[in-house]
């Protein structure tokens, strides 16, 4: 991983994206997170629920300094927010920092595919379907990302 954490801090909600708010309780504790690498950041807004762990936090992206593909950047909202069990399958313990890493671990993928910072050969397959999606999954075994 290439991508590193830049800043955390805490926010207020006037601060949140708007496509957030429908995700909000009035007790979520809520964060700017900022991923960079190169040139190029990723702004992240989390919502760390008052029942964490057992309740996952709930995170939101935008790029800053990169072009915008809202396809993959969907694609990564998911990977971050839906497809949890790959993250707490073998211990639950530490999810918000396994969010965290796959942030930062999706980013370099986007900027891999993308070609706005090529260093690395993650992927044999770099986009698929019409919406040119990005592989965000991880097999050990191939050692390469593939698409869900």
């Amino acid at each position: 991983i290439l991508t590193e954490l830049s800043s955390w801090k805490e926010t207020q909600l006037e601060n949140l994206p708007d496509k957030m708010k429908g995700h909000l309780s009035d007790r979520d504790s809520l964060y700017e997170v900022v991923v960079k690498r190169g040139k190029a950041s990723c702004k992240g807004y989390l919502a760390l629920p008052l029942r964490y762990p057992y309740t996952p936090p709930f995170l939101t992206i935008e790029l800053v300094g990169a072009k915008t593909d809202v396809n993959n950047v969907r694609a990564m909202e998911e990977e971050l927010n839906v497809h949890l069990e790959d993250l707490v399958a073998e211990r639950p313990n530490y999810l918000l920092t396994k969010v965290i890493a796959r942030l930062c671990l999706c980013f370099d993928i986007y900027l891999e595919g993308m070609g706005i910072e090529p260093q690395i050969k993650f992927f044999l397959n770099k986009f698929r379907g019409p919406t040119n999606l990005l592989p965000f999954v991880y097999n050990p075994q191939r050692q390469l990302f593939e698409h869900r």
